[in-house]
């Protein structure tokens, strides 16, 4: 079972009160009179999928009773009218009437019952319609575990109850956070409302927003989602230990491997230095999870008004706080200041395309690429008249893209970039054009090197070395340090390279390696599922069903019966 964050208290030392990492709220106590069981109905059209939510928890041991199952959305909204269930788990693509439909057509019915929208990854904007239509909370299928489940199904009501409370606070909270870092918001009195009901609010005139960076970012891209649900189990524990400690606060996940925390200082520090003690606390942070899980960071910290459109500006200060990395060259902890953190896009030249033909030139170590997208900055430099700023802008941004490349490969960008990575004082070394210009003819000679180096090393031998060895031992236990060890490579340049050789990562070749034996299996034997399952290197069968249908597009029982139809199974 995938190990996700367990939201916990943990007793202060100076005071022996509870500590939670989240916004304070108060309760209302009282006795409560035995309810009965809340009944549930689960719908999709996956039957390992349903067979999966049935076996996930103890149903009737946490308050709940399973009354009904559906394979699409007539059958299961005939079920509710019939049984009036107070909780529907529904997966949204169904043949039929999908869950959108479903969900909508529930709300005729008085009480509407407690909806739980089951999604994909790429499925963002039916759970958006979803949500609208009146869908109480979305989990996604492949990191559904029972402590998720459960934690969800907290806000739905009490039976017979008709009140339909709150969804579960820190779940909500995360998720307010999350729109609010990615703009996920009409207007900001939009924002302040949804910061209001989540319980989002603190006193004090200062908010601080640390974002938290992981190096090493294949750990989290090549892990499978067991190893990497207990690698942000732990880094997230460790955050709310540290940094609950300074700030009342509220987190949320960004992209791979980025964690945002956003929060005001304690009440009971009022009086004490705030900018100071926040940056002892993210030094601390950065020194435990380097000490504890073996996880380097960097932690980018902005500050603003503590008010909606304070909060905002905080997180999109930390970003840009984090941004500017690229010149910090040993310091774990960085502030947003105004003049060293310039925005990615200057205002008169659009950096897009030459950053896009940077990515695409180092990927494919293409010289002519590179050159292409060096000389388009410089023309579009030698034609309009750009200030100070703009140009630094510029730079800035190719500087970024280049950097963020290359520690994708796992590698050290000094060493890589020896002419054009330079530190802080060298940045503000750039005061005119023909400062720029000059920058630009050494980026492109580190780039031109580096290419020509890596195409006389001859990656494409190694390559081949790695899906060999993947060839012989994917049925069994192998992973991505191991592989790189024997092939004398860091795992992060590895999993590059037989992504730009290959086109799947080291994870996604040994998926396709696995899949297409279990394939020959379930077309060649009568095995069993789980024997096949087990033969490929899978030990739970729920779990290789769900990566089976991932690949395939139909569970592996479909697939064995869609190749007897053709004729292909003995």
């Amino acid at each position: 079972m995938m190990i996700k964050r367990v939201y916990r208290s943990t007793v202060r030392k100076d005071t022996g009160q509870p500590c939670t990492f989240g916004c304070r709220y108060s309760g209302e106590g009282g006795h409560r009179m035995p309810k009965r069981n809340k009944r549930v109905l689960l719908v999709d059209d996956d039957a390992m999928v349903r067979i999966g939510l049935k076996t996930l928890v103890d149903w009737s041991g946490h308050g709940y009773q399973l009354i009904g199952e559906a394979e699409n959305g007539a059958q299961a909204l005939k079920i509710a009218r019939q049984e009036q269930p107070e909780i529907v788990i529904t997966d949204m693509k169904m043949p039929g009437m999908d869950g959108v439909a479903l969900i909508r057509a529930l709300q005729e019915i008085q009480p509407p019952p407690y909806v739980v929208a089951l999604s994909g990854y790429d499925d963002f904007p039916l759970v958006r319609e979803a949500m609208k239509q009146g869908a109480k909370d979305y989990l996604l299928k492949l990191e559904l575990t029972s402590e998720t489940l459960l934690q969800s199904l907290a806000g739905a009501p009490d039976a017979p109850n008709n009140d339909i409370p709150k969804p579960d606070q820190v779940m909500l909270r995360s998720r307010v956070l999350r729109d609010l870092i990615f703009h996920f918001y009409l207007n900001e009195d939009d924002l302040e409302k949804r910061l209001q009901e989540a319980g989002i609010c603190w006193t004090g005139e200062t908010v601080y927003c640390l974002l938290l960076k992981a190096g090493e970012l294949f750990r989290f891209e090549e892990a499978t989602e067991e190893e990497c649900h207990t690698l942000l189990f732990s880094i997230r524990n460790i955050a709310e230990e540290i940094v609950g400690a300074c700030l009342d606060a509220v987190s949320t996940e960004g992209k791979t491997g980025e964690l945002y925390i956003l929060g005001a200082l304690r009440p009971e520090l009022d009086g004490q230095d705030a900018d100071a003690l926040v940056e002892q606390t993210a030094h601390r942070l950065h020194d435990m999870l380097q000490q504890y899980v073996d996880v380097s960071c960097t932690i980018g910290i902005g500050q603003g008004e503590n008010t909606a459109g304070g909060m905002a500006e905080a997180c999109s200060r930390a970003a840009d706080a984090m941004r500017s990395r690229f010149y910090r060259l040993n310091d774990p902890v960085i502030w947003w200041q105004a003049d060293l953190c310039p925005q990615t896009e200057p205002e008169t030249f659009s950096t897009t395309e030459a950053r896009r033909l940077l990515t695409e030139g180092i990927s494919s170590l293409s010289a002519e690429t590179v050159d292409e997208a060096i000389n388009l900055v410089q023309k579009a430099a030698a034609r309009q008249h750009w200030t100070q700023r703009n140009a630094y802008a510029v730079a800035f941004a190719l500087a970024v893209t280049v950097q963020d490349c290359l520690e994708a490969y796992g590698l050290d960008i000094p060493s890589q970039m020896p002419r054009s990575h330079g530190d802080l004082l060298q940045w503000m070394d750039l005061h005119h054009m023909g400062d720029v210009r000059d920058w630009l003819e050494r980026l492109r000679q580190d780039l031109l090197e580096y290419i020509q180096k890596e195409r006389a090393d001859g990656k494409q031998t190694v390559v081949r070395r790695a899906q060999d060895i993947l060839t012989q031992r994917f049925c069994g236990e192998i992973t991505l340090p191991e592989l790189a060890e024997q092939l004398d490579l860091t795992p992060g340049y590895l999993s590059a390279l037989m992504k730009k050789y290959t086109g799947k990562t080291f994870s996604e070749y040994l998926t396709y390696l696995r899949i297409e034996q279990a394939k020959k299996l379930l077309r060649e034997t009568h095995d069993k599922i789980y024997a096949v399952a087990v033969a490929v290197g899978y030990e739970d069968a729920f779990y290789f069903s769900r990566i089976f249908k991932r690949e395939t597009g139909m569970t592996p029982g479909d697939w064995r019966k869609r190749a007897e139809q053709r004729g292909d199974v003995p």
